[in-house]
């Protein structure tokens, strides 16, 4: 649940980041419109439907490699940003919850083969310079990744408390 939800929160943070790539923005606006996002899922549906997963992700990557060379091409001042967008939506996803481990105990943030496709994903997004990955003087240090982690972490635990306040205790009744 929680991986499926950082990308949304992704978007969400580049909507209302003013120092947000305008690239990313303009996507992560057009994302807010439920048609738009209908027409995505079904073409999403279309491409990928039947696929076998790890021809889903070859898929996947060819689709980012594609997408890092149209963005070369029609907008190189917004590319480095944009793409280094994209990898930070793929980094947050992969840390969004624990891999492995049992009930949510234990397991390690990124798995191995997360780790393997956020490697992929690097290299399909091309050039990344350092200068990206550096916050500026002015930014803050931490990511992107960490940023939506946290929020995602409060919101669920928010919303536990709401479902389960502490003012009204669940008693438990163990019967044969």
């Amino acid at each position: 649940m929680k991986e499926g939800m950082a990308s949304g929160l992704a978007l969400l943070e580049a909507r209302r980041d003013a120092q947000a790539n305008p690239l990313a923005k303009a996507v992560a606006d057009d994302f807010a419109s439920s048609e738009t996002r209908a027409k995505i899922q079904e073409q999403l549906q279309a491409q990928y439907k039947g696929g076998k997963p790890g021809d889903l992700r070859e898929k996947a990557i060819a689709e980012l490699r594609a997408v890092a060379d149209l963005i070369e091409a029609k907008a190189p001042g917004d590319a480095i940003g944009f793409k280094a967008w994209l990898r930070d939506v793929a980094q947050q996803t992969a840390e969004a919850a624990n891999e492995g481990g049992f009930l949510g105990f234990g397991g390690v943030p990124v798995s191995e083969a997360e780790k393997v496709t956020l490697a992929e994903i690097t290299r399909a997004l091309g050039h990344l310079t350092s200068t990206v990955d550096t916050p500026s003087p002015n930014q803050p240090s931490h990511t992107l990744a960490e940023n939506a982690s946290a929020n995602l972490d409060e919101k669920l635990d928010h919303a536990v408390d709401e479902s389960f306040p502490a003012s009204d205790p669940v008693s438990v009744r163990i019967t044969k």
